[in-house]
């Protein structure tokens, strides 16, 4: 009853996660996933799939793997590699985001 009057509204907003937040959280988990398979299943040849199927270089775009034009910016190289990808992501990303 009170909570209806315009004085005792909150104008309290939460922020939803933008585009650029999303696509470094979708990063980190699967930067995450990667590796905790290669750590708990190693015989299971992770490294090898995600080089063949999710990797951007010539020899999968010439067997029409097209998908890697888009799934190469999911993989990274090690830790201090996705740290400062997401770092100048999130820092330029949105700005960027703002902006547009």
């Amino acid at each position: 009853m009170l909570y209806d009057r315009p004085y005792m509204k909150s104008e309290f907003e939460p922020r939803r996660l933008g585009y650029v937040a999303w696509f470094a959280v979708i990063c980190g988990a699967l930067f995450l996933i990667e590796n905790i398979s290669k750590a708990f299943f190693p015989g299971f040849g992770v490294g090898a799939f995600t080089r063949d199927w999710l990797a951007l270089g010539t020899i999968n775009l010439q067997d029409y793997k097209v998908w890697t034009l888009f799934t190469y910016a999911f993989l990274h190289g090690g830790l201090l590699h996705i740290i400062f990808n997401l770092l100048l992501i999130i820092l330029i990303g949105r700005q960027r985001e703002n902006s547009l």
